[in-house]
């Protein structure tokens, strides 16, 4: 039995309003969830769109940059290696394309060849002759290796090099020197140092569609940020801190992040040809304001339909239990003696039969009590004669 403690009324009332109350609750929660799971998948689908757009933009800039590289590869006085030639046609290249700020020409060695600077400085005068390999810093000791691997494939490569003075990231394109005779191995590898935060990722961040606060940027391996778009992220912030991915990222990571004194859905997404990481960002509060709104209308629905539940909870109880109750108060009085006592019946149904039942049993009960009390009046007077 169900709540035995309680009176029946009591537990009539109770077990209705859980009844109502129970899927309400189920449903209201049920609803609550899936519209969060909806809100958060077309959150981080916008993130991994303005990504994917951001991200399609900075590979054909690349591919620019290595169809450039090729170009310059190809030029005689490149692949011939002489002093005169190679300088005039660094010199030209570099007047031509304002994205690239030096050149290096390394031998098969990986000796520097010839150094050309668009500024014109003469800190290559000091760099010819500088055979790169192993010993030195851990950062010329990548770009050797890098080196080597462009010399042995013939591939070219991206390679992003801190360099220790300025603690400046530099996009190295990398491409290998064929021989001038077209037969045999590279002769050489160019270097080719690109201004990969120049004004042109900030033209591509501007170049975005941005929804909100939401907000964008592109972070060099320290943290920087070196481009940005959108108003959810103040100007004060220059620098945010990348959670460690892995060993080799790839593709987009999405997560709540702590971003000042707030929570953001914020996607991570390295570009490892440039050292640098895309980040893409907006407030919880923003991304949940519809959840919020609904959920506001839902408590509301709630209260209602309990409201409602213990209405129709009053009214079934008192239906229901008016003929049993009556029917109990009936039985006890015919216990007591009061053996004239009938019940009020409504309808055709089991408790109106049970009624019925009771009248007729509480009728033989009667008669059975008067042909008693006649007999006994007989008796006595059968006594008295």
């Amino acid at each position: 039995m169900i709540l035995p403690g309680l009176k029946l009324q009591t537990r009539t009332l109770v077990l209705s309003i859980g009844v109502a109350l129970v899927p309400i609750t189920l449903l209201s929660v049920g609803v609550l969830t899936q519209i969060r799971a909806s809100l958060l998948e077309q959150a981080q689908s916008d993130h991994r769109g303005i990504v994917r757009r951001l991200r399609d933009s900075i590979d054909a800039n690349l591919k620019e940059y290595q169809r450039q590289m090729e170009l310059l590869v190809s030029d005689m006085r490149v692949q011939a290696m002489k002093e005169r030639p190679v300088h005039e046609a660094l010199h030209n290249f570099l007047g031509f394309h304002d994205s690239y700020t030096s050149i290096f020409l390394y031998d098969h060695e990986l000796t520097v060849r010839f150094v050309e600077f668009r500024n014109h400085s003469s800190e290559g005068d000091r760099l010819l002759g500088v055979k790169m390999g192993p010993g030195g810093s851990a950062g010329k000791n990548r770009l050797a290796a890098a080196l080597a691997g462009v010399l042995a494939t013939g591939k070219p490569a991206f390679h992003d090099y801190l360099r220790k003075d300025s603690s400046r990231s530099m996009l190295l394109l990398l491409q290998a020197v064929p021989s001038f005779t077209g037969v045999g191995p590279p002769v050489g590898v160019l270097s080719c140092a690109i201004q990969m935060y120049s004004n042109e990722f900030q033209d591509l961040l501007d170049g975005l569609s941005l929804e909100g606060s939401t907000y964008c940027l592109i972070v060099d391996r320290m943290g920087r940020a070196v481009a940005r778009k959108g108003q959810g992220l103040p100007q004060v912030v220059s620098k945010v801190e990348i959670p460690k991915l892995g060993e080799q990222p790839s593709g987009e990571n999405t997560g709540w992040m702590n971003v000042l004194d707030r929570v953001d859905l914020v996607t991570i997404s390295p570009v490892q040809e440039m050292g640098s990481t895309i980040v893409v960002g907006r407030p919880r509060n923003e991304v949940l304001v519809l959840l919020e709104g609904v959920t506001q209308r839902i408590v509301l629905f709630a209260i209602i339909g309990i409201v409602l539940a213990v209405i129709c909870a009053l009214t079934l109880s008192h239906s229901l239990l008016k003929p049993i109750l009556e029917l109990t108060e009936g039985i006890r009085k015919v216990g007591e003696g009061a053996i004239s006592h009938r019940v009020r019946t409504w309808g055709r149904d089991e408790l109106a039969q049970a009624g019925e039942a009771f009248n007729r049993m509480a009728a033989q009960l009667q008669k059975g009590k008067l042909m008693e009390q006649i007999w006994a009046q007989q008796w006595e007077k059968k006594d008295g004669s």
